[in-house]
């Protein structure tokens, strides 16, 4: 533990030697906001000499959000009405005879804070002054006051200060110039690791996960013991009740618990996002070989650095916490207690990572090292995904071994046909394309046994009602015909036709639909010109044509 500590206890040594010695007025503690500047002075307060007479106690205060010189001096004020010294009885003894020979005498109209503020210099009078918050100070405070005020006390005054600066939070990169080259006689960069930070963060905590929450926070390089403090709140908030968790199992919740709140505390320099977090699956991209932007290799990067392979039920419940302070207990105990028992689940998910991992990186994987993958999990296979079984088996194929292919599909298909019957198909994504053509199937039965297929008219009534759609309106949509879009216009009547259009109109104009949508909108224009071809005098015509027109919708119709 020492050893992780160093860089602070180096600071601390450094700051107290250069504190007891008096011919340094004025110093600087700088470093990035949250490295723990503040308690590296709490720490050595108490080891700096003792107060005397001559040298009393140090006042502590903070300028965030001093609107001008006399608020700064105010607050000194206050802050040394809690030091308790015979220097702080002696001012007020002081302050009070002053306002009580001037006012009304000779300043009738001085207001008291000001009278009070003359006596100053007999409180701070060789004494040590920490001002923290330098750049969090208000707008209309001008750094040049606090300069003049900092460069009158240590130079009339004999008073010492020492400045804790957040230089990443300075807006104006002007202040640390100005303070730094017209008072600052020396400067101690406080630079701690992401272990040293975790380990002064993490002092007053004894959770079993703790170290699997270090391993994930140094890999981030996260320095900030207030971040590090609130990532360790969430995992206990989350986490406490479940008692000692296995490796496998922290190896699953503390990683990604760790990167969504360090991003919703802006923790980390990425710009991650959350979103983009949550729709992570490291198999679905290797499978789909969609071409990446350079922010998603940087941010998949991140993810995989942290060995985060796929987010599910649990990254919900974390970030609908992180969002709204509540946890969803019934949705997290279902999904610890699966994490919890599914140790073989994991182990041969474990094996099939090894196998992607080998298929492309290892310039010696061939037929014979794919076979000896799959031997180990194949018996197991009911336990993947629908996406790594489907993944394994597209590269089985391509390897020429098309009957371990079928082999590992069936035993996957034989292992989870129940859930057809059990109404809890765990293992399908919504991202069909991606798998096996008999996995979809399966797929494709589990689904319309659950949620039936919904009728043309059915699914633009949902939309409607709904402010929205889902996977069964875009089952819908992918599986229409114009000539299903043609019943449904010929047959309706009123209002009900009225609104059918109307949904439609809405669709056109919605930029960024889905490859489905896209296919149900063609079909409504392919039945609108059906329509108006066949039968061009009729009243539904006329309704047809008013509508496209008055709508800007403008479909090329064959004379």
């Amino acid at each position: 533990m020492d050893a992780m500590l160093s860089s602070y206890q180096q600071a601390k040594e450094t700051l107290i030697r250069i504190l007891n010695n008096h011919s340094y007025k004025v110093v600087a503690l700088s470093g990035k906001w949250g490295t723990g500047k503040t308690h590296l002075w709490n720490l050595i307060k108490q080891e700096l000499k003792s107060p005397t007479p001559s040298v009393p106690q140090p006042i502590f205060v903070s300028i965030f959000g001093a609107k001008t010189s006399n608020d700064l001096k105010l607050r000194l004020l206050q802050s040394g009405s809690v030091t308790n010294d015979s220097r702080y009885k002696d001012f007020v003894s002081a302050g009070g005879s002053l306002i009580k020979g001037i006012a009304g005498k000779f300043i009738p109209g001085l207001a008291v804070d000001e009278l009070i503020l003359l006596s100053l210099p007999k409180l701070l009078g060789g004494r040590l002054v920490v001002i923290d918050d330098v750049e969090r100070k208000h707008k209309s405070l001008d750094i040049d006051e606090i300069l003049g005020f900092i460069n009158e006390y240590s130079e009339n005054h004999k008073t010492r200060f020492l400045l804790l600066l957040n230089t990443d939070k300075l807006e104006d990169e002007n202040i640390w110039k100005k303070l730094h080259e017209k008072v600052v006689d020396i400067e101690l960069l406080l630079q701690p690791t992401s272990p040293e930070a975790f380990a002064v963060a993490s002092a007053d905590y004894n959770l079993s996960f703790l170290e699997s929450a270090r391993d994930a926070i140094s890999t981030l390089g996260i320095t900030n013991i207030r971040v590090i403090k609130r990532i360790i709140r969430v995992l206990s908030e989350l986490l406490e009740n479940y008692g000692i968790l296995d490796e496998h199992v922290q190896s699953k919740v503390v990683p990604s618990t760790v990167l969504l709140t360090a991003i919703h505390y802006r923790g980390i320099t990425s710009e991650i996002t959350s979103e983009y977090v949550l729709q992570h699956n490291s198999i679905v991209k290797i499978m789909s070989r969609a071409q990446r932007t350079d922010v998603d290799i940087k941010w998949d990067d991140i993810i995989n650095s942290l060995g985060i392979s796929s987010c599910d039920d649990f990254e919900n419940v974390v970030q609908d916490y992180l969002q709204t302070g509540i946890i969803d207990k019934e949705k997290l105990d279902k999904v610890m207690s699966k994490y919890r028992t599914n140790l073989a689940r994991n182990q041969v998910q474990n094996e099939v990572r090894g196998f992607f991992e080998s298929y492309f990186w290892d310039p010696l994987f061939d037929q014979e090292k794919a076979l000896e993958f799959t031997k180990s999990f194949v018996p197991n296979a009911g336990l993947l995904s629908g996406v790594e079984a489907s993944g394994v088996a597209n590269i089985l194929s391509e390897l020429g071994e098309t009957s371990a292919s079928e082999q590992l599909i069936e035993v996957w298909i034989e292992k989870n046909e129940p859930a057809i019957e059990s109404g809890e198909p765990e293992h399908f994504p919504s991202r069909g394309q991606l798998l096996h053509p008999a996995i979809e199937a399966l797929n494709a039965r589990i689904r319309d046994r659950q949620y039936p297929p919904l009728a043309l008219e059915e699914a633009f009534d949902r939309i409607r009602s709904n402010k929205g759609w889902g996977d069964r309106e875009n089952i819908c949509f992918q599986q229409s015909t114009p000539a299903q879009y043609e019943e449904v216009i010929r047959r309706l009547r009123g209002n009900k036709l009225g609104d059918f259009l109307h949904e439609n109109f809405s669709l056109l104009r919605t930029t960024g639909l889905s490859e489905e949508f896209l296919h149900g909108t063609n079909n409504f224009k392919s039945a609108c010109r059906s329509i108006i071809q066949s039968t061009s005098n009729s009243r539904l015509v006329q309704i047809l044509t008013r509508a496209l027109d008055d709508n800007n919708i403008l479909l090329e119709i064959d004379e």
